[in-house]
């Protein structure tokens, strides 16, 4: 069913946060490990801050030598993944582009789909009609793409945007992109909207726009110039251009997650300086020193060599031993011995005292119920799904709730941009100090944060 989005008011101007105001932009490793017995490299690792944006490239260097990793893929950020509107020009002004370059174009996006996407569908020339809400499921939206028709006289650009910025603030907890399909052609009403307010309201929402035009004419000037204010970027289709490398391009330059693996060959005989380097879309790099122990190439295949033939020499020298026993045994029945009190092995116990080490965290979540929810890492995930280190089946607790970190010996709880903010002491915090009797609060779901 087509529902009808009107918007009648203008969005009010705030000054935006500068540079140096915002939290600034960070590599955030996952996990950096470097496998001994698979002599692999696994890296995950995403960008966060005020001022992070996707990722246009990822380097892993050694010193000043770029490195090729063996693969090489990009993720959302796992707390944030990504709500997209995408919406086409549907006026007749579109009819030598609709059916031959905008259906395939809008198809090949939804095919080249990531599962945490969430898209929506819709159309617009006088004002925005959305033919499909926000989901995950590619049919429905395939189904709505096939609805989309020609029909309009003139097009409201920069009004119809306002409209599909509105219905992105309803993905709440999401990243959200606003995708525009256009031959850029702008029709609206002398003083009524223009590009400065779509820009600002896209600001001030934090939702970038992503220009995709179907032709090259002067008015892919108003796409170009939604896209570059608002952190999101442009492009112009080209009859002829693979769909699948534009799709694949569309969703790898969104992302600010990434996972990488770089076999032992790929990397130096001798691992000195080696860092991860990223270079996100609006033109900031961002480094991260990766410590780890790599072995040299030689000990490791040294190593690896003495594993390989250590058994085969240690299978020959047991039988060996076997058989010197054998031949005793043999030899004592054979002669006639005075009865000998065996002596019985000195018994030696030993304890074992588990080494421990008060560098490593110490702690807990005691719920109100009683279950007790143990951090003993330097870093635990807290929220609703799965793959969080805490799993808090509540309603109220976001999917990716919180994050408690162990630094130096001191606790920090950060919240993850949860619906409902993280709570210390009936305060919401964003980032703060835990002290041992701490009331951690998300949503309804309650614990004291206890040091042990």
């Amino acid at each position: 069913m087509r529902r009808q989005v009107n918007h009648w008011f203008r969005y009010g101007l705030l000054l935006p946060m500068t540079l140096s105001q915002a939290m600034a932009a960070e590599i955030v490793l996952d996990e950096a490990v470097y496998d001994r017995e698979a002599q692999r490299l696994r890296i995950s690792a995403w960008v966060q801050g005020e001022t992070a944006g996707p990722i246009s490239s990822v380097e892993l260097i050694d010193g000043t030598s770029p490195l090729a990793p063996t693969t090489r893929e990009w993720a959302p950020q796992p707390e944030w993944p990504v709500c997209y509107l995408l919406m086409t020009d549907t006026s007749l002004s579109m009819r030598n582009f609709f059916s031959v370059q905008v259906i395939p174009l809008l198809k090949a996006l939804v095919a080249e789909k990531n599962e945490w996407h969430r898209y929506a569908i819709g159309g617009f020339d006088a004002g925005l009609t959305v033919l499909q809400d926000f989901t995950e499921d590619p049919a429905p939206l395939l189904a709505a793409i096939d609805r989309l028709e020609l029909k309009g006289q003139r097009t409201e650009l920069f009004r119809s945007s306002l409209q599909g910025l509105d219905e992105l603030k309803n993905c709440d907890g999401y990243r959200r992109i606003l995708v525009l399909v256009s031959d850029g052609d702008a029709e609206d009403l002398p003083g009524a909207y223009g590009p400065n307010d779509v820009i600002q309201a896209a600001q001030n929402a934090k939702i970038s726009v992503v220009s995709l035009g179907v032709k090259d004419s002067i008015e892919q000037q108003n796409l170009r110039r939604l896209a570059e204010s608002t952190g999101g970027r442009y492009s112009l289709y080209r009859a002829g251009m693979p769909l699948t490398e534009l799709g694949a391009e569309f969703f790898q330059r969104t992302d600010t997650g990434l996972r990488l693996t770089i076999d032992r060959d790929a990397l130096p005989d001798r691992v000195n300086d080696l860092y991860l380097e990223v270079s996100l879309v609006d033109g900031q790099s961002l480094k991260k020193p990766l410590d780890l122990n790599i072995p040299d190439r030689q000990a490791e295949t040294s190593s690896a060599a003495n594993v390989e033939y250590f058994s085969p020499i240690l299978l020959a020298f047991v039988a060996v031993l076997l058989l010197i026993l054998i031949m005793l045994i043999v030899k004592r029945r054979k002669r006639v011995l005075e009865p000998i009190t065996p002596q019985q092995p000195e018994s030696v116990s030993e304890t074992h005292t588990p080494s421990t080490d008060d560098s490593l965290p110490k702690a807990q979540l005691r719920h109100s119920s009683g279950q007790v929810f143990l951090i003993d890492r330097r870093s635990i995930r807290i929220g609703a799904l799965d793959d969080n280190d805490v799993v808090i089946d509540d309603p109220t607790v976001s999917r990716y709730q919180a994050i408690i970190d162990f630094k130096d010996g001191v606790y920090y709880l950060t919240d993850r941009g949860a619906t409902n903010p993280s709570m210390v002491n009936g305060q919401a915090e964003s980032h703060c100090r835990l002290q041992s009797g701490d009331v951690i609060q998300f949503g309804r779901w309650q614990a004291v944060f206890e040091e042990l």
